[in-house]
This record gives structure tokens, C-alpha cells and sequence, in this order.
């Protein structure tokens, strides 16, 4: 009996349980697949982004090693940054976010400096966007005097021009 109940068990297809990806931000996923995927980027991005843009913690402690190899003038590949990580915790932050960044390569038509670009193009919108809003928000309170209130008025013209002077050239093209 109880081998027929063992040949049951051991014919029956085994469960398959999905891999869950690790959750982040994905502009911060997105950057370190980048850098993973191209590490000689490094040295440009580094100069380009610090550690404080980086909400998550594990995303974040995972970037100043990059910055710590690219100081140290090593190259931040995915084997030098895997050997000196301790935790599993923080090895499987980066065998998730370099498996699906390869994923995501092989499917992609862009370079690693391409989608560098776009995601550097995206965050000056985004703080873009930012400051604007935080500038309407000071317009909208009382506490600024008129002075102060048209030296806003003429920064969010400022940066309209400069928005919709981008658009006109890119449509030229």
C-alpha cells in the first residue's frame, strides 16, 4: 500500500512555484541593469547620480559599492560586485535585477548607453516636473513677497520656453 502510494506521489508532476521578482523602483532597477549589463558606463553615470536618488535600501547600498569600485578604479562588473557581497539578502538583489536586466537586453533593441540616456532624459523631466510643482506651490502660499513671487513666475516661464524650445527641435528631425 504504501508503494503505490510512493509511485503516485513521485509520478505526479512537481509544482511549479514562480520566481517573484524582487520589488523596487524601477527607475533604480532600471539604472543598476545598466550598470550591470555595461560597467564601463560606470565612471559617467557615477558623476551623473548619487545614492541619495535611490529610495530603496538594498538598491541603494548596492550603488555605493559601485561607486566604492569605480573610486578604487575597478571595474563594477557583476562577478567583483557578487564576490563581495555577504548576505544572501543583498546576493539575491543583484542575480534578480542582472537575470532580468539580461532578460531584458536580449529583447531590446536599445544599447546599455541608449537606455542610459533615456533614463537620464526621463530624471531631468521628472525633477523638472518637480520643481515646477514645488514653485506653483510656493505661488500659491502667502508667505512671499511680490519681488520673490515674479522671480518665480519668471523661472517656471523660463523653464516653459526651454521645454517647448526642446520639443520644437526634436520635431525638426
Amino acid at each position: 500500500r504504501k508503494r503505490a502510494q510512493t509511485r503516485k506521489w513521485v509520478e505526479e508532476e512537481p509544482t511549479v512555484v514562480p520566481v517573484q521578482r524582487f520589488t523596487v523602483p524601477e527607475s533604480e532597477r532600471e539604472l543598476l541593469e545598466i550598470l550591470l549589463l555595461a560597467p564601463e558606463l560606470a565612471d559617467v553615470i557615477v558623476s551623473e547620480v548619487t545614492s541619495e536618488q535611490f529610495s530603496h535600501p538594498d538598491c541603494k547600498s548596492l550603488f555605493e559599492r559601485i561607486v566604492q569600485h569605480v573610486v578604487d578604479g575597478q571595474l563594477p562588473d557583476f562577478e567583483t560586485l557578487l564576490s563581495g557581497l555577504h548576505s544572501p539578502e543583498e546576493q539575491f538583489v543583484l542575480v534578480d535585477i542582472d537575470e532580468h536586466g539580461q532578460e531584458k537586453a536580449a529583447a531590446a533593441t536599445a544599447s546599455p548607453l541608449e537606455r542610459w540616456e533615456i533614463w537620464r532624459e526621463f530624471r531631468l523631466h521628472a525633477q523638472h516636473r518637480d520643481d515646477a510643482k514645488e514653485q506653483r506651490r510656493r505661488l500659491e502660499s502667502d508667505n512671499m513677497n511680490e519681488k520673490e513671487a515674479i522671480t518665480v513666475l519668471e523661472a517656471l516661464m523660463e523653464t516653459k520656453r526651454s521645454q517647448t524650445k526642446k520639443l520644437d527641435t526634436e520635431e525638426w528631425s
